[in-house]
């Protein structure tokens, strides 16, 4: 199963990131960019929500949530949510 985004919370430099709780993820990766970057920053947290801090005002962002759970040692991830785009304020 992916998780999905459910909620996008935005300020100037960050933005507050909600997705749909995942039974039995181990934890979940958070991959976001500026619009026009090809580059996808990664963060990994154990909860169902993420603050992206030291992001530019008044710029459009994409992000995506995959779950993982850790076998053996080893992170299997998830396929990507939806990826959905914001813009700071």
């Amino acid at each position: 199963k992916k998780p999905s985004i459910t909620k996008i919370t935005r300020t100037k430099k960050t933005a507050t990131i909600k997705w749909s709780k995942i039974k039995g993820a181990s934890g979940y990766q958070v991959a976001y960019r500026k619009k026009g970057s090809s580059k996808w920053s990664y963060k990994t947290v154990k909860s169902a929500s993420k603050k992206l801090t030291g992001l530019t005002s008044k710029k459009n962002y994409y992000v995506k949530i995959r779950a993982y759970k850790t076998i053996k040692g080893k992170k299997n991830y998830s396929s990507f949510s939806a990826t959905k785009s914001f813009k700071t304020r």
